[in-house]
């Protein structure tokens, strides 16, 4: 017996469950759970009354945890290593997509079977994503249990389980960033500041785009926490356009001069590239209200490459590699 947030029907309140589990069964794991991200995802499978899902449904898909028990076969990980959660788990050989070489566009993912069951009737739980990490326990196929090191806290391994792999990937493997091109993050929540991050690493200058921050920034009175963030930008060896004066309201900044590439945020509110003249686009998901979320990205030159949330992590790592 164990506890899960259970969304039992379209227009109910998720509500504190308790959940019976089924022992995990050929190359699956069973993982406590330490920590879960809070993602946009599971809030959208709410407003949209299941995201046609089947119910009751269980939420959560952003973990990390301690693997306590293997089914059969599985050889990658062992009860008590330390992993994050994986939602997606390309299969590496048997569709199209991973035979020629693409396995972002998986069409055969990895997936444990449903073992969880409301205590209270016996129903089977749907997991968004396979994942229902905001419960105490859960089962996964054991190639979404990626090991991780001990010493990296579960309140931030679990981000790596998709907000950090999305915007990450975009920058890494969806539109490559160089090192010397210049990267616009429009949108600085938790997926682009992993895109701004990864297109650090990648030496590049990184400008960042987000009108909501405008107001925010504009508080920060401490000059000691303003030098502070200065300072760590220089460490990550890049050269960053990145603060206050270059975070600005869209239609004060209707022209990103030389910008080669945009990595593009998740979120109801996302700011239209359509507006700034970038030459290639990056990831991005719109609002379920907008007709056309991402409009005609760039107008110059520009090339719209899809990249779904978590769906930008290569899958080396997911197939029971390691995040070391």
């Amino acid at each position: 017996m164990t506890r899960g947030v259970v969304y039992a029907e379209a227009g109910a309140r998720p509500a504190i469950e308790e959940i019976t589990l089924d022992a995990p069964g050929p190359n699956e794991v069973q993982v406590r759970v330490e920590a879960c991200g809070v993602c946009h995802t599971d809030l959208h499978v709410v407003e949209t009354g299941g995201w046609g899902m089947k119910f009751p449904i269980l939420l959560g898909h952003e973990g990390a945890g301690v693997v306590e028990e293997v089914g059969e076969g599985v050889t990658s990980v062992t009860p008590g290593d330390r992993v994050v959660i994986a939602w997606r788990a390309p299969c590496g050989d048997s569709c199209r997509a991973c035979k020629r070489g693409d396995p972002r566009r998986c069409s055969n993912n990895l997936r444990a079977k449903r073992r969880l069951h409301r205590a209270a009737d016996g129903a089977v739980l749907n997991a968004v994503l396979r994942c229902g990490s905001f419960a105490d326990r859960v089962i996964v196929h054991e190639a979404c249990a990626v090991k991780m090191p001990d010493e990296l806290p579960a309140e931030q391994a679990c981000l790596i389980a998709c907000g950090f792999s999305t915007g990450a990937g975009a920058a890494l493997w969806a539109t490559p960033v160089q090192e010397g091109s210049s990267v616009a993050v429009i949108g600085c929540g938790g997926v682009g500041l992993a895109a701004k991050h990864s297109g650090a690493n990648a030496h590049a200058t990184v400008i960042g785009i987000d009108s909501r921050q405008v107001a925010q920034l504009a508080q920060i009175d401490d000059d000691a926490r303003a030098d502070r963030a200065a300072r760590h930008a220089r460490s990550r060896a890049a050269r960053h356009e990145w603060g206050p004066r270059l975070v600005r309201p869209p239609d004060q900044y209707a022209r990103v001069s030389g910008v080669r590439r945009h990595c593009g945020r998740v979120g109801p509110d996302a700011l239209d590239p359509s507006r700034f003249r970038v030459h290639r686009a990056g990831v991005g998901v719109g609002s379920k209200d907008a007709a056309e979320p991402w409009g005609p990205v760039g107008r110059r030159r520009a090339r719209r490459h899809g990249c779904g949330p978590g769906q930008a992590v290569r899958s080396g790592v997911a197939r029971g590699g390691s995040t070391e």
